[in-house]
């Protein structure tokens, strides 16, 4: 593959795109532990039907998480648009006034004003990003403190926090906002403009994969899989998985900085499809009322933040959705569908008549924090930490270094 012209992705509105001019050729290789490529980005066929397609993992993507839109751009992608955001609304500002959601609206603009810059030329490629991240100011009050009180100390009024925003941050990073950092918070609420691909976000990293390679240049590195030594030398390894669920092992002397180990959020997410709709009485409505098919949830006034299972509080979920719903007890899904589901879901007298379940460790837990994970790990080893921007910034790194 022929860098001659390699343009990296700069954010929405500057423009300030950066082109590096450089005959570099290279020649990836592609490690995969699964059988398919996309990582969280997951499309399922209910009934094993492809006309019924159903983004099961990654399911959107925000205008200002650059890097997929415009790949979905130059692969010539359709989107479809997904969410528009939550206060565009004359209910909410009637409910909760004008002065919160326009203040939310706001620390969301001057959030991303100064995050976005990270793509910039000035501060891409980077060797720490705690260093970027306090040249930025979004170190003390804004990682370094929970979204619950980043809300307060712009603010936001407790209600619409407790109501809108809290709801927001459940179903995206199934957390609360007293126990996730404040940019976090923040991502949760760029709703507006959200998009996803037609037929599945997985075919963003799928095409990625397929851009054509070069001839072998390395001799560094060897890997060995379960199954033997690769044969080829690579002058760059590259680890972007959660180094932690991989069971790769480095050799003695490959990783002169540790990777830290840190939690990650296990999610549940259950597709499944049913002639019957959800239940009124599962929402205390009666039963002439028609049961809304999206629902959010925030946790009831008597719940702290550890209440109910892993925190989903009285509610006992985070979100339901159509045909995307999150795990529950055998009892919610009674009253859910109003009709006995049997414990193999699926079977005579069943209301469900497909269902697939699905684990991810969705993304790592966002407690409050002023350090993070610097990228370089090793001489020419570097660590991604699962996220596009580190992406960047690492092939970024390996291009200067080939062309210095």
């Amino acid at each position: 593959m022929s860098l001659s012209q390699l343009q990296t992705f700069c954010p929405k509105p500057q423009r300030q795109c950066l082109v590096i001019k450089a005959e570099v050729y290279v020649n990836i290789n592609l490690f995969e532990k699964t059988a398919r490529i996309g990582g969280r980005t997951l499309t399922i066929n209910p009934f094993n039907d492809p006309a019924h397609r159903v983004e099961q993992g990654a399911s959107i993507f925000v205008l200002a998480n650059y890097i997929p839109y415009e790949s979905m751009t130059e692969f010539g992608f359709s989107p479809k648009l997904c969410a528009p955001a939550l206060w565009n609304n004359l209910k909410v500002i009637l409910e909760y006034g004008l002065t919160s959601p326009q203040r939310a609206q706001d620390l969301v603009n001057a959030t991303f004003t100064k995050f976005l810059r990270l793509y910039e030329p000035q501060f891409l490629p980077f060797e720490s990003l705690t260093q970027r991240v306090q040249e930025l100011d979004l170190f003390d009050n804004v990682t370094g403190v929970t979204g619950e009180q980043f809300l307060r100390d712009s603010g936001v009024g407790n209600r619409f926090a407790h109501d809108m925003i809290q709801s927001a941050t459940r179903v995206n990073y199934a957390s609360k906002f007293a126990r996730i950092h404040g940019l976090t918070a923040i991502l949760s609420l760029a709703g507006q403009g959200a998009l996803s691909v037609q037929s599945g976000n997985w075919q963003i990293f799928h095409e990625m994969v397929q851009r054509p390679g070069a001839t072998p240049s390395g001799s560094q590195y060897t890997v060995q899989t379960t199954s033997g030594s690769h044969p080829a030398a690579f002058d760059n390894v590259i680890i972007a998985n959660p180094y932690q669920f991989s069971g790769i092992s480095a050799g003695e002397g490959s990783l002169q900085t540790s990777i830290a180990q840190v939690p990650y959020v296990q999610l549940h997410v259950t597709t499944f499809t049913s002639s019957n709709r959800f239940n009124p009485g599962f929402f205390d409505l009666p039963n002439s009322a028609q049961a809304p098919l999206t629902i959010l949830t925030t946790l009831a006034r008597s719940d702290t933040p550890t209440s109910g299972v892993d925190g989903a509080g009285k509610a006992g979920f985070f979100s339901m959705m159509a045909i995307k719903s999150a795990a529950n007890p055998q009892s919610q899904r009674d009253r859910l569908l109003g009709a006995t589901v049997p414990s193999t879901f699926t079977g005579a007298n069943s209301p469900i008549s497909w269902y697939a379940p699905q684990v991810f460790y969705a993304y790592p837990k966002t407690s409050p924090r002023t350090t993070f994970q610097d990228p370089i790990v090793g001489s020419r080893v570097y660590y991604m930490s699962t996220n596009a921007l580190m992406g960047k910034n690492v092939a970024r790194r390996i291009v200067d270094d080939m062309t210095a």
